[in-house]
């Protein structure tokens, strides 16, 4: 949800704040979590803001997963085999040429294959999707991690 505030400061200067809603959690599922072990890992997210065919999808794992080997990505949702390349550790997913364009809240899917699993996870490990367009950034979804899972569990 963004949410545009306009500011009177001292009745002359006027100001805009965009607030984005960036605690939009995203699910992360993997075939296997035995550290240093390949696997599938399979993310679901909802942004607030439509995805475009122009749109692209980035993604951040935590350091220690080696996201050098993922040579597919695939979505139900967006219509099957997307490109995925690797900038830095970041992977990008283009999903130019796909023709259908998801509205506000509609979830939709990224499998991802092959990662290779950290040998040690930490506690505060979190995986990153952010929404762009051009090099613009739209919006951001996080995963709990390890610690904020296991507290919501406990309420």
């Amino acid at each position: 949800m963004k949410l545009n505030l306009i500011c009177f400061l001292l009745g002359m200067s006027v100001f805009t704040l965009q607030l984005r809603a960036e605690n939009r959690i995203i699910s992360v599922f993997s075939t296997t979590q035995k550290p240093a072990e390949p696997a599938v890992y399979e993310l679901k997210v909802a942004f607030d803001s439509p995805i475009l065919p122009t749109s692209r999808i980035e993604i951040v794992f935590p350091s220690g997963y080696n996201v050098s080997g993922v040579t597919l990505a695939a979505s139900d949702r967006l219509g099957g085999v997307l490109p995925v390349s690797l900038r830095g550790d970041t992977l990008v997913i283009d999903i130019r040429g796909v023709s259908a364009t998801l509205l506000p809240g509609e979830e939709f899917d990224i499998k991802l294959a092959t990662l290779l699993n950290p040998i040690q996870q930490t506690a505060a490990d979190k995986v990153v999707v952010m929404l762009k367009q051009g090099n613009q950034e739209i919006e951001r979804a996080e995963s709990l991690s390890a610690a904020e899972n296991n507290e919501s569990k406990k309420q």
